[in-house]
C-alpha cells in the first residue's frame, strides 16, 4: 500500500478580457485583466491531484498525476477544443547555459525536456497523458481502444513564449501550435536561441457533446540519474507505471510492458492460487467486473488470439467534489 497527499479542485471556463474595455484595445500583458464571464466555452471540470510520498514508491516518487473531469454545462456542443500546456524548466541553463531542447516520443504519451548537449545533464522533466496504449494482434481492437496518447511538443524560443517581451506572439499562436498534426515541432529561429521552452498539445477533442462529461490525466515528472534524457528508454518504465497506476494498461501482469502469451500463462497461475499481477493486483482484472477469475483469462485469450477488444480499463482516483 502507498501512502499519497491528494489535493482536490473545481472550476468553470473563463476568459480573461485584454480589451481593458476600450474599443479596438488589446494587451496580452495586462496580467491583471478582468474575466469575463460572457466568453466562455460552457465547460466546468473537476479534478484531483495525486502525489505519492511513500519511501518505496520508486518510479512513482517522481511524478504527480492529475486526473480531469470535464462536463459540458450548457447544453451545448463544443467544437475544435484542445487542452495543453506551457512550460520552461531550464534543464539546460545549469550546464554553463546550454539551451533546452524538448522531446516527445507517442508510443508512451510522453513530451519531456532536457538539455540540448547530450551527456551533460542526467535529468529530464515532462507530461505523460494518460490514458495510453492497448495495440492489438491483428489490429483491431474494438471499442475499447480509443485511448489517444498526447498529440504534439513545440519547442519555443523563450523570448517569444509566455513570459517573454514578446508573449502575445505565443497568445496568439498557440491554438495554431495545438492545431498542428502530430509530432515534434520547432517555432522558427528557435534552435539559435540559449534559452527554450516547450507548448504540448494533451488532449484534443474534434466535438464534445452537450453534457458530455469526459475524463483524462496529466502526470507531471521530473526523472533524474538518467544515462541518456535525450531517448525514451528510461522513461517507458515510468509512462507504464503511471497509466497502470491510474487503473489502466491492465493484462500485463508480469509487468513487461506488454501482452503476450506469457501474461496469459501468469494470469491463468495467478487464478490458480499462484503469485498476483506485479506490481498491481488490478492488472489482473481484465475485464473490469472487479473478480479475478477464469473470465479474465478467457478475455485475455480472446484479445491475444482471436483479436479480441482490448482489456478494459477503469480510472482508480477520479475527482469526487
Amino acid at each position: 500500500m502507498l501512502a499519497s497527499d491528494q489535493v482536490c479542485a473545481s472550476g468553470v471556463d473563463s476568459v480573461q478580457d485584454y480589451s481593458l474595455g476600450v474599443p479596438g484595445a488589446w494587451d496580452w500583458e495586462n496580467f491583471g485583466a478582468p474575466f469575463d464571464n460572457d466568453s466562455t466555452m460552457g465547460l466546468y471540470v473537476k479534478s484531483i491531484t495525486i502525489g505519492v510520498n511513500d519511501a518505496d514508491a520508486g518510479l512513482l516518487g517522481s511524478m504527480t498525476l492529475e486526473v480531469f473531469e470535464f462536463t459540458e454545462r450548457n447544453s451545448e456542443e463544443i467544437l475544435g477544443w484542445k487542452f495543453g500546456a506551457w512550460a520552461d524548466w531550464d534543464v539546460g541553463a545549469i550546464v554553463g547555459g546550454n539551451k533546452d531542447t524538448m522531446y516527445i516520443d507517442r508510443s508512451i504519451s510522453t513530451a519531456w525536456n532536457t538539455a540540448h548537449t547530450p551527456g551533460s545533464v542526467e535529468e529530464a522533466w515532462g507530461f505523460i497523458k494518460v490514458p495510453f496504449g492497448c495495440v492489438c494482434v491483428c489490429g483491431d481492437c474494438g471499442g475499447n481502444a480509443v485511448r489517444e496518447p498526447l498529440k504534439n511538443v513545440v519547442t519555443l524560443d523563450s523570448d517569444n513564449s509566455m513570459y517573454g517581451a514578446n508573449a502575445g506572439d505565443y497568445f496568439d499562436s498557440v491554438y495554431y501550435y495545438a492545431s498542428l498534426p502530430p509530432g515534434e515541432y520547432t517555432m522558427p529561429n528557435a534552435v539559435s536561441k540559449r534559452d527554450q521552452s516547450m507548448h504540448v498539445t494533451l488532449v484534443e477533442k474534434d466535438t464534445i457533446d452537450a453534457d458530455e462529461t469526459f475524463t483524462f490525466g496529466v502526470a507531471v515528472f521530473g526523472l533524474h540519474g538518467m544515462a541518456d534524457p535525450q531517448s525514451s528508454t528510461e522513461l517507458v518504465p515510468l509512462a507504464h507505471m503511471v497509466n497502470k497506476f491510474a487503473g489502466w494498461g491492465r493484462g500485463d501482469v508480469n509487468n513487461d510492458n506488454k501482452i503476450n502469451l506469457c501474461d496469459i500463462i501468469y494470469l491463468a497461475a495467478t487464478v490458480n492460487g499462484g503469485p498476483g499481477a506485479v506490481p498491481f493486483k488490478h492488472l489482473s482484472d481484465v475485464n473490469c467486473d472487479g473478480i479475478i477469475d477464469m473470465l479474465d483469462v478467457n478475455y485475455l485469450v480472446d484479445f491475444y488470439f482471436n483479436c479480441g477488444p482490448c482489456p478494459i480499463g477503469k480510472w482508480l482516483c477520479k475527482p469526487n467534489l
